[in-house]
């Protein structure tokens, strides 16, 4: 029966149909998976440097026997974080005056040397405070000038008085000094030797920068020493000229150069600190 077929075949076709529709539907409104997430990578900030404000007298330390002191300063120690600026002035100071190299034997065994790599040499420098010379900087240091900043209090201290410069000058990355360079240069009758170093406190800056310089004013010593005893045969004279690695040389402060150093919320100081001594 014709009649029966065609209806038979039109119910199945519209059945196919609606079937496409649904399945089509249900593909189009199936949720789409989302791409896997990727973990953002970490960016490293680089350190950020800002402007130190210092005073003309730490850019250029007066000559002779003044020094630098540093302590805590939130405002609340008054007197009592003069106290403790003075006294670290004073074990600062002192350390000009007792550095001296310990083990003269060095010097016999590099002066028998044909050729000397003196970037290899190891030597001691005992870089501590005069003991003596320490109770008499503690009690006769002047308090001459003294400014706050970043919660130091930070002072100029001297055995004598002067009328030092007070203005503030930043120091500031962009303009670093040319002799913010560690090593030695000698200049007329005296030597240069600067020494630096990165750390999170400022006090512990200064002071390994102080004792970076000590330890390039040793070397100078040990190469001048080392020198004399080859250029003579006589015993008496080599052992003289030895015993002078323990002479201290009249060593002073001479420049200052602070670099403020910020990273997330973490602060650091890097210090370039030149000494000035008298040629051997």
């Amino acid at each position: 029966m014709p009649e029966i077929r065609d209806i038979t075949m039109k119910i199945f076709v519209v059945t196919a149909l609606c079937l496409m529709i649904s399945v089509a539907a249900c593909a189009g409104n199936k949720p789409k998976a989302n791409p896997p997430q990727q973990n953002p990578t970490p960016q490293i900030m680089p350190n950020e440097t800002k402007p130190f404000d210092a005073p003309a007298w730490l850019w250029e330390i007066p000559s002779g026997d003044y020094t630098i002191g540093i302590a805590y300063d939130d405002g609340l120690f008054g007197e009592g974080a003069e106290d403790v600026a003075r006294e670290y002035a004073a074990v600062s100071l002192s350390r000009n005056k007792a550095a001296y190299v310990v083990d003269k034997s060095v010097i016999y065994s590099l002066a028998e040397q044909s050729e000397i790599d003196w970037t290899k040499v190891n030597f001691q420098v005992v870089v501590s405070a005069d003991t003596s010379f320490l109770y008499h900087a503690d009690r006769e240091l002047k308090l001459i000038d003294k400014y706050s900043y970043h919660g130091y209090l930070i002072t100029l201290h001297g055995l004598r008085t002067t009328t030092p410069t007070s203005t503030r000058m930043p120091m500031s990355q962009k303009e670093i000094p040319a002799w913010c360079t560690p090593g030695l240069v000698e200049k007329g009758k005296n030597i240069l030797a600067v020494g630096a170093s990165h750390q999170v406190e400022l006090m512990d800056a200064w002071m390994l920068a102080q004792e970076e310089a000590l330890r390039e004013i040793a070397r100078y010593k040990i190469q001048n020493v080392v020198s004399k005893v080859r250029s003579t045969e006589n015993l008496h004279e080599k052992s003289m000229a030895a015993e002078t690695v323990y002479r201290n040389a009249n060593v002073q402060f001479d420049r200052a150069f602070i670099l403020y150093l910020k990273k997330n919320q973490s602060r650091s100081y890097k210090v370039f600190l030149q000494l000035k001594a008298e040629c051997l």
